[in-house]
């Protein structure tokens, strides 16, 4: 690979023993993925949840020895909510964990907005690193900078470096389209967002694979952006698509596919929307949980959801769960969110997800085992953690946390 007079002395050491390891990293994986070279970043967003212990132990060892980022860095979600995991039964060693590791993080100096919701936007053509996978999609498909899907480790070299290897959806070439998606469903439910997106994953699976959609509305809003991104890389995996006429890099069908034709077409219709809520349905029951957010729900979801909650109460047995980002707490006091949501009987909670606070503890130990969640993000992953994950409309999800039952 070839290096600037820069990045040859962090390679040899001259910044430090920390940052030479992390160029190390960063060099073996270019070469395993035959980048020429690498490219300055100007920012990384990753989570700062819980990982192995042997990933604490590599930050807090990282952050002793004094290494700091080089780029603006975000930290994301974490395992818990700071100020009520005691009231949800969160586990205490795992907290204590959590807290060590965040505060490692800091001391490298992340920033923290405990959120997968982007607050600092790229701007078009920025190169950065996220390490979240649909957020990666937002990035590099809605702004038109660029990214990779990082994984933490290689997101915490890019934080200490600086750098990312020149790879991937950094190139222009590796941006274009390659599969033609006829979309003839109707997606004015919200919770269609995921069913579209889930199955579109199942049908592709291959991470390099672009599709270009016809037939979605060329105005979307930020909760049905996440929806979507979030269920395309739930089944499959994917780093990109365009939306013909809406995202900046195909203001039109020729554009999109850089002037070539599609490896392939599909169409969606309703039919594949069912199957999806099928996926994840069980016909009668007790329910144990209903949670909101895949992560985080976005402002603009809220209203929606604070009117169909007024003078609704929940059933003595179901836990209502509405997951989103901290910024929004002082404005939800000030509009009274906190109150009817409290009065119903439920639980904003901040800082984390249904996902990333435990699963399999709340399913083991406190018997949170029917979940029913307006995400098919969360359903898709909840049931490898001993849940039985059921995906409903938000409507749905409502008369299973009143009823407290499963019904058709």
């Amino acid at each position: 690979m070839r290096l600037t007079s820069e990045e040859e002395k962090m390679l040899k050491g001259y910044d430090g023993p920390v940052v030479q390891q992390a160029m190390e990293f960063q060099v073996r994986l270019g070469e395993y993925y035959g980048a020429e070279e690498l490219v300055q970043i100007h920012q990384v967003s990753q989570s700062l949840s819980m990982h192995e212990d042997y990933g604490l132990k590599i930050v807090e060892r990282f952050a002793q020895m004094g290494a700091r980022v080089r780029c603006y860095t975000t930290g994301g979600l974490m395992s818990m909510d700071a100020n009520q995991w005691q009231e949800i039964g969160s586990p205490e060693e795992e907290v204590k964990k959590q807290w060590r590791l965040h505060d490692a993080y800091v001391k490298l100096g992340y920033v923290p907005s405990y959120s997968n919701i982007p607050f600092l936007m790229p701007h078009f053509g920025e190169h950065v690193a996220w390490v979240g996978s649909n957020t990666c999609l937002l990035v590099n498909s809605f702004f038109g900078a660029r990214t990779n899907l990082e994984s933490p480790v290689s997101g915490l070299m890019v934080a200490l470096t600086g750098r990312a290897p020149k790879y991937g959806f950094h190139l222009k070439e590796n941006r274009y389209g390659t599969t033609l998606v006829h979309v003839k469903a109707s997606i004015e439910d919200p919770t269609n967002w995921d069913a579209l997106g889930y199955c579109i994953g199942k049908k592709i699976r291959e991470y390099d694979h672009v599709p270009v959609f016809l037939g979605l509305p060329e105005m979307t809003s930020m909760g049905e952006r996440q929806r979507f991104d979030s269920t395309l890389v739930s089944y499959g995996t994917m780093g990109m698509y365009h939306i013909v006429g809406a995202t900046p890099e195909a203001r039109t069908l020729e554009d999109a596919f850089g002037g070539k034709q599609p490896r392939q077409e599909i169409t969606v219709t309703m039919d594949d929307l069912r199957e999806t809520y099928k996926t994840f349905s069980e016909d009668q029951g007790d329910v144990d949980a209903v949670t909101f957010g895949g992560h985080h729900l976005t402002i603009d979801e809220f209203p929606g959801l604070i009117s169909r909650l007024v003078g609704k109460k929940v059933h003595e047995n179901v836990r209502l769960w509405i997951f989103t980002c901290p910024q929004y707490k002082v404005l939800f006091g000030r509009l009274g969110y906190d109150r009817i949501v409290e009065n119903a009987g439920g639980r904003i909670i901040y800082d984390t997800s249904v996902l990333f606070m435990s699963p399999r503890y709340f399913a083991e130990k406190k018997g949170v085992r029917t979940v029913v969640s307006d995400s098919a993000k969360m359903c898709h992953y909840l049931g490898g953690y001993g849940m039985t994950p059921v995906f409903r409309t938000i409507d749905g999800c409502i008369k299973a946390a009143v009823t407290g039952r499963l019904e058709e």
